[in-house]
Order: C-alpha cells, then structure tokens, then sequence
C-alpha cells in the first residue's frame, strides 16, 4: 500500500503559491497549524488509494467469483510476489479474502458491504474502466463531491492539488458522466448511486480501522467521525471534543471517564462553535447541554461567529436547534423552547463563571 505523508513548511510562502497554505488560511488563523495538526488531513486519503491493478483484481474476482495467486499474476502479467503484496493490500482494506488450499492461495471478494457493492458496480456497469475512474486523485475528487458540489479551484486547495492535475483527472469523470456541471459548481451524477454507494461503504470501512478497536463511532459523516472511549485518546489525528473540550474555551466542568474526540481531514483544530454543534448533536434535547452551550456562547460571544454556526449545523442534522438556540441567546430568554433552561438559570449559572452581561 502506497502511503506518503504530507507535511506543511513554516517557511515564508513561494511562488507559485502553497495550495496547502492558502486553505489553511481560509479555515483557521496561519499562526494556530502546526505539523502535528495536519497529520490527520492527509492521512485518511492514503488508507483509500486504490491502484489499477488492485482494481483489475477486484474486477477479475467480480466477474469470476475467486481465483489463485498464480492465476491472477498470470492474468495481470506480474510475478507471484508482486500480486500477492497488492492482494495482501487489498485484504487489508476488507476488499479480497485469502485462503490456502494445499500449495494454493485461493482469493475471493470479501462479505463486507464495500465489496459486495464493487461487486453490484462492475455487474452493473461492466462498460465503465473504473481502472482509470477510481485511482490517483480520481477517488479523492468523488470524496470531496459527495459532501456537496465544489468548483475546481474549491477540490484544488482541498485536496492540495494544481487546478491543471485536477482539470486532468476530471476529465475522464466527465466523459463518463460521472461528474456533471451545475452552474461554476461540480457534482456526482445521482443517476452513478451505485458508485456513491461503494465510496461510502469504503468510506465506512476506512473509518473503522481508522479509529480501532478501542473506542467505540458514536456519528459519522463520509470521511469524518466522532468515537468515544473511557478515558484519554493518544493518538494522531483525534481531537477532543464534547463536554471535555468546553474547558479550553473557559467552560470548565466535573464530567465522567467518558470522552469524545473527532477524526476529520477537513478540520486541525476545533472551534468552540464545533464543540458546542458536537454536544447539542450527542445530547439531544438536554437542558444541561444547552446550558453549558449558552455558557460557552457568552464566555466567547467575541469570536463566537453564528453565519459559521448556522453553516456548519447541517452536516450534524441539528439546523432546527441551532436557530432556537440563537433567538433564545438574542431575546435573553424571552423566546424560549420547552427543552430549554430558564434565562434565570442561565444568569445563575453564568454567574458562576464570572460572565456578565
């Protein structure tokens, strides 16, 4: 498996521009990054590379149902050596199962759903070289799209890639009608659902592994999650969040062993707004949520940015929540829901962590 780990220079800006940098700027202030923090934007993409190879294996054990180490090297006119590294790959990845037979290695597609729905896509469309469709950038740009339509210079500072590469790469995807224009924006044909499908369940899979054994995926959305454990996570890439994470924004308070911590590859750092959208979205309809979000929305009402807020609330289903809770802040308690805390017991408690106001 090919992985290669990017890394951002602290060194002054060159021309041409540091793709990579200019979209951290445009997500948090350049003086908060550091190398550490951006392990976790890159890693998730390595654990989806697929190569063209791996891709004629899975079609080939598609179509035919299992096969041998032999017969497959055979096919693909490669040693025995190098088709077992790319199966022993692709088992990783939950794709293939591998399983010896006397002197033989039998291989067959595996039982997890991102292998049955491969399966379903070359049935259904044998036509399409999904060789070409879903290698090198190809299966990043089908990632980025399925969280809403980009325009090319948008996937180009995502995915730290010149918009020439990214012009390159789409046009395959748009020969095959797999990416169609809608107005300066691009998006995943929904007529290839089958194809979504499948970088879904990949997605799904990768998520898993990413996370491992020890903590539990509470909510995930494509390439971002949120796990808890019973006690500290030390791990790259997995940032705190949850009630834990309300200290660092001047909101401490007394809570268990349990924690919460994102994985993403679109976020190095966590804003108090994230952390207060991650609370509301695991404590449904919890007076002690809101009031402890309150809390952290008047602790830091000086860089608390609603628009951000609003934008963000629809990835975590929870837009209806958001715009209660900014009309209850706004009237100080005049328009408040059932489920919510009195403005009284608001004042009480802002009292308590010197907030005035």
């Amino acid at each position: 498996m090919n992985i290669c780990l990017c890394f951002v220079s602290q060194k002054k800006e060159k021309k041409p521009r540091n793709l990579k940098k200019v979209w951290l700027e445009k997500h948090i202030s350049p003086t908060t990054y550091t190398e550490k923090h951006i392990y976790n934007l890159f890693v998730f993409c390595h654990h989806m590379k697929l190569n063209k190879n791996q891709i004629k294996i899975l079609r080939l054990l598609s179509e035919k149902g299992y096969g041998s180490v032999s017969s497959l090297a055979k096919v693909l006119k490669l040693s025995p050596s190098r088709t077992d590294v790319l199966l022993k790959d692709l088992q990783d990845l939950g794709l293939v199962e591998m399983k010896r037979s006397g002197k033989a290695v039998e291989v067959h597609t595996s039982i997890n759903k991102h292998a049955k729905a491969f399966r379903r896509l070359v049935t259904l469309n044998p036509h399409l070289r999904y060789e070409t469709i879903l290698t090198n950038q190809r299966i990043n740009i089908l990632i980025s799209l399925l969280r809403s339509p980009m325009t090319k210079g948008d996937i180009s500072l995502e995915l730290d890639v010149s918009e020439r590469t990214i012009e390159r790469a789409l046009s395959s995807l748009m020969e095959n009608g797999i990416i169609i224009s809608e107005g300066r924006a691009l998006k995943i044909n929904p007529q290839h659902y089958d194809l979504m499908e499948f970088i879904r369940e990949f997605i799904s899979y990768v998520n898993v592994k990413i996370a491992g054994s020890e903590t539990i995926i509470i909510w995930e959305y494509l390439d971002e999650f949120i796990v808890e454990t019973k006690g500290p996570l030390k791990r790259p890439g997995f940032l705190l969040t949850g009630f834990q994470a309300l200290e660092d924004f001047g909101v401490p308070l007394i809570v268990g062993d349990s924690r919460q911590y994102l994985y993403s590859p679109h976020k190095i750092i966590l804003r108090v707004e994230d952390v207060c959208l991650h609370i509301m979205m695991i404590n449904p309809r919890s007076i002690r949520a809101i009031t402890y979000i309150v809390m952290a929305t008047l602790k830091n009402k000086e860089i608390w940015n609603w628009g951000y807020m609003e934008s963000e609330s629809k990835t975590y289903n929870v837009e209806k929540m958001i715009r209660r809770l900014k009309k209850f802040i706004k009237t100080k308690g005049k328009e408040k829901p059932e489920d919510f805390p009195s403005w009284k017991e608001i004042k009480e408690k802002a009292k308590e962590y010197g907030i005035h106001g």
